[in-house]
């Protein structure tokens, strides 16, 4: 019975290199946002707006609507949005039900893009080290 779950839990705390970055496989037992923080606290942002708001101050910003749809927030819209922005700039928009859900989502998704592409990881966590020298 333990077994499994022993199987699982050393899968998930190996550690592997990938382009002389060494990443922690653990991501799978991080919540999606801490994620996100613990990766470029100061570079990226993680926000939830209501559709309506959103629409209105960043009318041509795509969002995910999921089901392999992109489109804009609703101006009348009654669901929420979860952004996951950079200095300011939308990268990730994803209209869920729940503002809760909606930020979830979003750092989900970011995530996804992170493990796929893990010399992202690499430039953004460069990023953040200026950006913290920069701010002092």
């Amino acid at each position: 019975m333990m077994n499994p779950v022993l199987n699982a839990l050393q899968v998930a705390l190996e550690v592997r290199t990938v382009d002389d970055l060494t990443l922690k496989v653990s991501r799978g037992m991080i919540h999606p946002k801490q994620f996100i923080h613990e990766l470029a606290g100061g570079i990226l942002n993680v926000k939830s707006w209501r559709a309506a708001e959103f629409a209105m101050k960043k009318p041509t910003c795509p969002i995910w609507k999921g089901h392999g749809v992109f489109g804009l927030a609703e101006k009348h819209g009654t669901t929420h949005i979860g952004v996951i922005e950079s200095l300011g700039i939308s990268i990730i928009g994803v209209e869920e039900s729940s503002a809760h859900v909606a930020r979830n989502r979003a750092c989900a998704i970011a995530m996804l893009v992170f493990e796929n592409h893990p010399e992202l990881i690499k430039t953004l966590q460069k990023m953040t080290e200026e950006f913290r020298v920069i701010s002092s």
